[in-house]
């Protein structure tokens, strides 16, 4: 596809990117965290729906998280929404499908909802943050944006509410944190958009009780913690 469309930056992914990518993800995150721990089960996903996968963001690492998951359990088709100056600054990540907008544009979002419908398909899966910019993790309050309700894809697509959270136990690196919500179909969210944010009330608050016990779930990269 051509880098600038009217509107929008479409993705321009590449399988020797990928492989790049995730030689260095793996290095990255052995590097930055003690563990990666899963505070909650990978959720069954039929490969007749699209994915809408829907994070919390709160640190600069948020973007590579959602690739790491996709890449260890769902290996879907990876599509990430992203702000159009971010994209400008860093265009590798278009060839591992990100698109770039600039939501203050009517032409930008009219045309990044026709992509994203277009994407939205069978075994695919859109990162899309609905907080809009990172937020710190201690501000009580979710506010979210409700562009996925524009959306209306031609195939079943569900949303999944995931938090990721970074905390500093006993070791020298953090660990890092991630669980999931139960799946929202997209109908539903748009009759109900508040579905989402009360997910996210939930999965904090849920993960506050299981941090608190020392109750971390399954260690899926790293080391996992001891003496707590």
């Amino acid at each position: 596809m051509d880098f600038k469309v009217p509107g929008m930056i479409t993705p321009n992914p590449k399988p020797w990117a990928h492989r790049l990518f995730q030689f260095y993800l793996k290095h990255s995150l052995l590097k930055d965290f003690h563990a990666v721990y899963l505070l909650t089960p990978i959720p069954e996903i039929s490969n007749s729906n699209a994915l809408i996968l829907a994070p919390n963001h709160s640190s600069w690492y948020d973007g590579f998280i959602p690739y790491f998951i996709n890449q260890k359990y769902f290996q879907r088709e990876f599509h990430i929404l992203m702000l159009e100056e971010q994209l400008l600054r860093f265009h590798f990540f278009r060839k591992l499908g990100a698109l770039g907008i600039r939501p203050d544009q009517a032409a930008d979002i009219k045309s990044g909802i026709t992509y994203m419908n277009t994407i939205l398909k069978p075994k695919s899966l859109l990162v899309y943050f609905p907080q809009g910019k990172i937020v710190p993790d201690a501000v009580p309050e979710f506010q979210l944006q409700q562009g996925l309700r524009l959306l209306k894809p031609q195939h079943p697509t569900v949303v999944l509410p995931m938090r990721m959270h970074i905390e500093s136990l006993n070791e020298r690196k953090p660990a890092l944190f991630i669980s999931f919500g139960n799946l929202i179909p997209l109908d539903a969210y748009r009759t109900s958009p508040g579905k989402l944010e009360h997910a996210f009330y939930q999965l904090k608050d849920q993960e506050s009780q299981q941090l608190a016990s020392a109750s971390f779930g399954n260690c899926i990269y790293g080391t996992p913690h001891t003496g707590l």
